[in-house]
């Protein structure tokens, strides 16, 4: 998760939570509500105003887990890749 304020909402600060994810063969245990609520009370106790995430359209499953501690659909994102990552073989 990272902390930055926004330039819209009077400089709001803003938490994004980037590639939360948790092994297929470990959900519906909790595990990633977990993951989630801690990462809303740690984004709420740094002073953020609010949290984003993103999501692939396709993952409807995930969309259905966001929604439940009241994350909200709230906008289309555009990507444009400059550089990809390099693996090593």
């Amino acid at each position: 998760m990272t902390l930055s304020p926004g330039l819209l909402d009077l400089g709001l600060v803003r938490a994004y939570v980037e590639a939360a994810q948790v092994a297929a063969s470990q959900r519906s245990q909790g595990i990633g509500a977990a993951l989630m609520a801690h990462a809303i009370a740690t984004a709420r106790d740094s002073g953020a105003g609010r949290v984003e995430l993103g999501s692939n359209l396709a993952r409807h499953a995930a969309h259905r887990f966001y929604e439940r501690p009241g994350f909200r659909h709230s906008h289309a994102g555009f990507k444009l890749t400059l550089w990809h990552r390099r693996t090593k073989c």
